[in-house]
Formats: structure tokens, sequence, C-alpha cells
């Protein structure tokens, strides 16, 4: 486990920064800080480590740097909650959470924040994907139809959307989520935990970010997902928006869908990682 914290050497101008169409311009950001948290195998994706770095500088750039902590393990539920316990120890507003395979587009983080404080709440995701079936790609968020958590195929709207859930692929969590959540079961587990949610009795709903959110929703905070915010993600095959696009948008697979087609969440997804880089598209 490891923990830096990172200063600016000098004082340097913020030139304004538009993170997204439709956003004023930011040049500073209400003296609010973030802090960027990831746990690995004990390494980290070459590209990912750029997207760190790019960030940091981006954070810095607005004056809203915090912190930066990272921790190790086989055990991520464990590492996840390690994570949250080091960013409550410091003064920062948000967390930001990143999984250890991503690549960020541009000022990432800041359009989670801009989003965050146009639409008033306090969890905000970025748009990541999966492959389903291992042929399929879907984005990695989860909204509540037929009172079950599913994940939405081929839709993606334009404009920040609510959403139950999404997997902590990146994620921007203001600090009075973590504080009013009390452990389920132990505190080493508070905030991540991989137990049945009462709001989901007949389903497996898999990993301990999914019931996170959930968690959290039903304590009255809200998640967004910024569509603008965009991942890569690095696996066997990297996935990312424009491989989506190509399937869904495109049609290359499965022809035309008049309606948005939807994955029933049950057990656990097959996750896995590679040194090769990904888009965001």
């Amino acid at each position: 486990m490891a923990r830096a914290h990172l200063k600016n050497k000098k004082q340097r101008h913020a030139a304004p920064v538009k993170p997204h169409g439709g956003a004023a311009p930011v040049n500073k950001m209400s003296g609010e800080k973030i802090d960027i948290a990831w746990c690995d195998p004990g390494m980290t994706e070459g590209w990912f480590a750029w997207s760190i770095a790019n960030a940091w500088g981006e954070l810095t750039q607005m004056g809203a740097q915090g912190m930066i902590h990272r921790t190790s393990g086989a055990v991520l539920n464990k590492n996840r909650n390690k994570l949250v316990e080091l960013f409550l120890e410091g003064g920062s507003d948000w967390l930001f959470m990143v999984d250890s395979d991503m690549i960020l587009d541009d000022s990432h983080i800041l359009k989670l924040w801009v989003t965050a404080k146009q639409h008033d709440v306090e969890m905000v995701g970025g748009l990541a994907f999966i492959w389903s079936a291992g042929r399929e790609p879907i984005p990695n968020f989860f909204i509540e139809k037929d009172d079950e958590i599913v994940q939405v195929k081929n839709h993606i709207p334009e404009q920040p959307f609510p959403a139950v859930a999404t997997g902590l692929a990146t994620a921007l969590v203001h600090r009075d989520v973590f504080l009013a959540m009390t452990p389920p079961r132990l505190e080493t587990f508070r905030w991540f935990d991989d137990i049945p949610l009462d709001k989901y009795p007949e389903q497996d709903v898999a990993g301990e970010d999914v019931q996170f959110f959930v968690r959290a929703g039903e304590l009255g905070f809200r998640l967004l997902i910024d569509p603008n915010a965009r991942t890569g993600h690095i696996k066997d095959f990297p996935v990312g928006y424009p491989d989506w696009y190509k399937v869904w948008k495109q049609g290359i697979r499965l022809g035309e869908v008049d309606a948005p087609d939807y994955v029933p969440v049950v057990g656990p997804q097959q996750e896995s990682r590679s040194d090769n880089k990904d888009f965001t598209g």
C-alpha cells in the first residue's frame, strides 16, 4: 500500500477548460479538491499510468489536486475499502475511483465534476465497456427494469442520465456518500461488500462495486452516467466506444435494432487483462 501527496512546485495560471459540449468554461473549481484512487495487482498498465499522469496534470492546472491513493492485493473489495479509509483521513471533497486497466479520455475527471455540479448529484460515472459473451461490447452501467437490475446493450443517451449502478471503471463520488454509509456486516467491508441485496432478492447481483451504488441509492444519493466521459478498457481484446458504435450503431451484428435490448444481471462477470492499447473514441 502506498500513498503520495503531490503539489505544484510553483503557481501557474490555469487557462479555461471546456469539459464537454454545453458546459461553461471552467477556470477554477470552487476550492474543491479531488483525490485519485485505484488498486492494482502490484503493477499497472503503461497506458493507465499515462492516463493518471495526464488527469493529475489537469487537476493541478485547475487547483483541484488532492491526494493520490494506491493499494495492492488480491482481495479487491478489501482494497477498495482501504482506499476510502485513506481518502477520509484527508480533507478532499471528492474521490475519483478508477480501475487500473482503464485509459481515460482528456478532461475525464473534470467532465464528471462539471456534471455533478450542473445536476447537483453526489455520484457520476464515466462510460466504460465490457465484452458480453466474448463478442458483444456493452456499456458498463446498470438500470432498473421490471424490478430487475439490467444492463442496456444497444442504447446510450447523448446527455448525462440516471442509473442504478455502474462498475468502478471510473466514478467520482462525494465525501458525503461514504460518511453516510454504514457497514452491512463488517467494518472492514463498510462500503464494498459482496453480499445479497434486499432490493433484488431474485438476482445474484455481481460485484461489490455495483452493490455499493445500489446501497448508496437506497440512502437517497443519486448516480448519473456522463456519456461524454469515455474510457478504453485494456483487455485481451481491448474494448471502447468505437467497438460499441461499430456493432450497435452501424449494425454490423444483429442488424437494425428499434428498441433497447437488455441483459439481466445474473452471476459474476468474467474479466481479463492484457498489455494491449485501447481507445476511448
